[in-house]
């Protein structure tokens, strides 16, 4: 059993609304309907669990091996290449470099619809963040 994975799922900020199986821009029409690993990944992401490590354990347990990792790998290109298609920004879920994801904050903060071709952006580093 997942810890994070309740059997209802709503979960809001500002900008993002996790509803069930449907993840959504707030103030838009824009939304996905998500797996439930990506349910399971964007709820890391909310709640701020964003190390590789533990992402990867909240989806698919404790014992991690290398097809995990090419796993999860499938599991966030796949959710990044779903979430634009639906036509959610292309920089929502960013890289951080030998660490993790997480969700640009730029795009969370702000009030207005970026370009969601925009790519500038898409890799940070540990030393952008504050811990």
């Amino acid at each position: 059993m997942n810890s994070i994975e309740p059997k209802s799922v709503k979960y809001e900020n500002e900008k993002l609304l996790l509803k069930d199986k449907y993840l959504i821009i707030k103030d838009s029409n824009i939304m996905a309907k998500v797996s439930k690993n990506q349910r399971i990944l964007i709820l890391c992401l909310m709640n701020e669990i964003i190390e590789k490590e533990k992402i990867i354990q909240n989806v698919w347990g404790r014992n991690t091996s290398m097809s995990k990792e090419k796993n999860y790998n499938q599991l966030v290109f796949q959710t990044r290449a779903l979430l634009a298609k639906q036509g959610f920004p292309n920089d929502l879920i960013m890289t951080i470099h030998r660490y993790g994801l997480c969700f640009n904050k730029f795009f969370l903060n702000s009030n207005k619809t970026p370009n969601t071709n925009s790519m500038e952006g898409k890799y940070i580093t540990t030393s952008d963040m504050q811990f």
